[in-house]
């Protein structure tokens, strides 16, 4: 999976323009933001989400998918042809997390579908950037403090994701890949 997933592409298809766009979790607050700028900028957006009614910018094709059922079949048939996966797949509060496990799923059905790209949001303070979060003072410090208490669920499941995505492994320098 390692080469076919790849963030920095072989030059030849970075060059290429970004046709196809699949977004999961497409209804969130990142989510709905990145499915309009794709549509306003012109890409084929296939908006996937739990509920597709509450997608409303005008994009191509609208499916419903819930990412929960871990269904890598049926999320290979709904990206298939698309030139990148944009996962804005997040965690809902009181719920358990879902970003790990949904990123394994999606890297599944990338692989089955042969969908080469793949982005995904994250958090600061996340994998490597937590050193980055430190540096920004007393507020970073804060927030570290916080991410790391009261939302150590979250951070622990983006870091899992940031890492399986990565290709690194689990444990590492905080979740990053660093020799």
């Amino acid at each position: 999976l390692a080469p076919l997933l790849a963030i920095a592409a072989e030059e030849e298809s970075c060059s290429q323009p970004m046709k196809r766009v699949a977004v999961l979790g497409a209804t969130g607050g990142v989510g709905a933001h990145v499915v309009r700028l794709a549509a306003e900028q012109g890409h084929h957006v296939i908006a996937l989400a739990r509920d597709v009614s509450k997608v409303t910018a005008p994009v191509a094709e609208k499916k419903t998918l819930d990412l929960t059922s871990r269904d890598v079949d049926a999320l290979a048939a709904a990206i298939k042809g698309a030139d990148i996966v944009l996962s804005c797949i997040g965690n809902r509060r009181g719920e358990d997390p879902i970003v790990e496990a949904g990123t394994a799923t999606i890297m599944a059905a990338m692989a089955k579908a042969k969908v080469p790209r793949l982005a995904l949001i994250s958090s600061i303070g996340v994998g490597d950037s937590r050193l980055q979060l430190l540096r920004a003072g007393f507020g970073g410090v804060i927030f570290s403090a916080i991410f790391a208490t009261l939302l150590r669920k979250t951070k622990a499941d983006l870091n899992a994701a940031e890492a399986l995505a990565i290709g690194s492994p689990a444990g590492t320098f905080f979740g990053s890949a660093r020799a």
